[in-house]
């Protein structure tokens, strides 16, 4: 079924106006009978570039189970056609590809990608924009590996203002790629080719240098410490629209996108048991187990338990933490519950392993 959409971008400041896609194939080529009913867009008056100005060479749209979206600036104009920022705005009505309709991830957005995100909304109405505030921090070095993990933090500090000041000061020698605080306004720190550092003495499957290997973003929440609270909406928008555009630029599979104290279970409890990571998981940022699950017969072992952590990735040298760890993360309402492995833990660790073997 062809698709119809309508992208407006901004490059350097400069709006060019609704750049009609129609319905286009794999090859970016019109196909007749694009249909307006089967997604509305929000559609800006039409207007040609200024002379002289950032011309695009094409804007393509790839409909199927991922819609794919290529923006690229006119080759008269590439040593300067990296945009400041791309907004892509779109209003979806009911679409095919599965239950809630077809969910879309951004897989290239123009060679400036790092400054854009998309906020799909699985088939229903939506609006979606990114806004990215540079705030550079001294902190940060070379990585020494390729990037395969998305790990969640908050901040644990009384304020988002305190939170960036220590994030930025070279002394505290702490950082992070990114910043969300509560209104959803999204703070770029340390680029992600290089490696920030937000996850201290920390392990995942093995891997102890997980800041070399690690996008890392903070939330601004009070935390355990100065009163634990709900993430808002607008901060949940604001970091699956983040996460989808990391996610496209990085080959980090779903189980590998983690929390904090998933990395390091001894030492963290941040993001927290009030986070929502079910919510993340719907909108195509990492795994989350579904209600319902087929539960064991009997509750597992202890000992087999922990052995199906460590094959999934965690450290379980210190084991009761690394069990709260995962019950934070993926069955939090068993948060508190004590070191007895429950049919319920089973069966979630069950159904992520499964996740991961089938790929």
């Amino acid at each position: 079924m062809a698709t119809a959409l309508t992208v407006r971008v901004q490059i350097h400041g400069r709006r060019h106006g609704a750049v009609p896609t129609g319905a286009m194939n794999g090859a970016g080529m019109k196909q007749p009978g694009g249909r307006k009913d089967e997604a509305q867009e929000d559609r800006p008056p039409a207007h040609s570039p200024p002379s002289g100005g950032h011309g695009l060479s094409s804007v393509s749209c790839r409909p199927g189970p991922d819609l794919a979206i290529m923006i690229r600036s006119g080759p008269h104009h590439m040593a300067n056609a990296v945009p400041a920022e791309a907004v892509i705005i779109l209003r979806f009505r009911k679409f095919p590809g599965g239950p809630g309709g077809m969910r879309p991830t951004p897989r290239a957005i123009g060679p400036g990608s790092a400054r854009a995100g998309l906020f799909p909304r699985n088939g229903v109405k939506g609006r979606m924009a990114l806004h990215l505030t540079d705030v550079p921090s001294p902190n940060s070095d070379d990585r020494a590996g390729p990037v395969d993990m998305l790990v969640l933090h908050y901040t644990g500090m009384e304020s988002a203002e305190a939170a960036l000041a220590r994030l930025c000061d070279q002394a505290a020698k702490v950082s992070a790629h990114y910043l969300i605080d509560e209104a959803g306004r999204v703070f770029a720190l340390v680029d992600e080719a290089r490696c920030a550092w937000h996850a201290g003495v920390a392990c995942w499957a093995g891997e102890r240098d997980v800041n070399s290997r690690a996008i890392g973003v903070e939330l601004a929440n009070p935390g355990h410490e100065f009163g634990y609270r709900d993430f808002p909406e607008a901060q949940m928008a604001a970091l699956v629209g983040l996460a989808l555009g990391i996610l496209a630029r990085h080959p980090i599979p779903p189980h590998r996108v983690l929390a904090h104290s998933d990395v390091a279970p001894a030492r963290k409890q941040d993001p927290g048991e009030r986070f929502d990571w079910a919510r993340c998981a719907r909108e195509g940022v990492g795994l989350y187990p579904p209600d319902g699950l087929p539960k064991p017969d009997a509750p597992p072992g202890r000992d087999g338990f922990l052995r199906d952590l460590a094959r999934f990735g965690y450290d379980t040298s210190a084991p009761d933490a690394a069990i709260e760890a995962f019950r934070r993360h993926f069955h939090a309402h068993a948060v508190g519950f004590g070191p007895a492995i429950g049919i319920g833990d089973a069966a979630r660790l069950r159904w992520l392993l499964e996740r991961v073997a089938a790929g």
